[in-house]
């Protein structure tokens, strides 16, 4: 019975990847961005944990050159955005990339970019305007 042992493992791989992507919405570009937006009113530092060791197997040494992460759709709660905080700055690190932050002033975090070294991605991303022009990618 081998071909059903299969059979459900790949049920359940495809169930996994309906869940994945009905969760984030991502757009890929040719020229090295990849920005994420997750999907929902709200964002828990587990679903981006997950997401984060989905792109740990995925990324290689030369793609993506800058991931964006857009959260100006969901809520976070302050304990919440510092955990979120510590998985994108670690995640940044693991795969020596550096990290921008973008919040307007008084309001909550909009956006996280990860710009890794080694691509030589001129400028570092870090206006609204910029990350406006990532989001028509």
């Amino acid at each position: 019975m081998k071909s059903d042992d299969n059979s459900h493992s790949w049920s359940s791989e495809l169930a996994a990847i309906s869940e994945f992507l009905a969760r984030w919405q991502l757009e890929v570009s040719f020229s090295g961005f990849l920005r994420v937006q997750p999907k929902g009113p709200t964002l828990e530092p587990e679903e981006l944990a997950d997401f984060i060791r989905r792109m740990r197997v995925a990324y290689t040494d030369h793609y993506p050159a800058v991931i964006v992460f857009d959260f100006s759709a969901v809520a976070m709660s302050e304990p919440d955005l510092s955990e979120m905080s510590r998985l994108l700055q670690s995640f940044a690190t693991d795969i020596s990339g550096r990290i921008v932050v973008t919040s307007p002033p008084n309001r909550r975090l909009t956006a996280v970019i990860i710009r890794r070294h080694e691509r030589g991605v001129p400028g570092i991303v870090s206006s609204e305007a910029e990350i406006a022009e990532f989001s028509a990618v």
